[in-house]
């Protein structure tokens, strides 16, 4: 990400930094902190992944800009790093053309999965 200024957020516990269904244009890095990713099922929720420090989250919307397979919440005070759509092209563009190529073709695969 070079030289560019990145823009980080502050979340506090039980916030939503977005909700499944909803258009996604970025990915976020978590510095510190936790959040959980849920899945609606009916009227209850599962917890389906934690991600911490030094994980991403949310990046198949930043890739494909299909909506959001689950919701994002901080299950504590937490700080993220917005990687906007544009620096997520940059990197697959002067990723290797193969692991471009195998990029797109998991999240391909997986969107499939997630539907169901």
């Amino acid at each position: 990400m070079g030289h560019r200024t990145l823009n980080r957020i502050v979340l506090h516990t039980g916030q939503i930094v977005f909700e499944e269904g909803d258009l996604g244009d970025r990915a976020y890095l978590v510095q510190k902190g936790l959040v959980e990713i849920v899945k609606r099922k009916g009227g209850t929720e599962e917890v389906v992944r934690l991600v911490r420090p030094g994980e991403i989250f949310g990046a198949m919307s930043a890739i494909d800009e299909q909506p959001r397979v689950a919701t994002a919440r901080a299950a504590e005070e937490t700080v993220c790093v917005v990687i906007s759509k544009r620096i997520v092209e940059e990197k697959i563009a002067a990723a290797d053309p193969l692991i471009a190529a195998l990029l797109r073709w998991f999240v391909s695969q997986s969107r499939g999965r997630a539907m169901h």
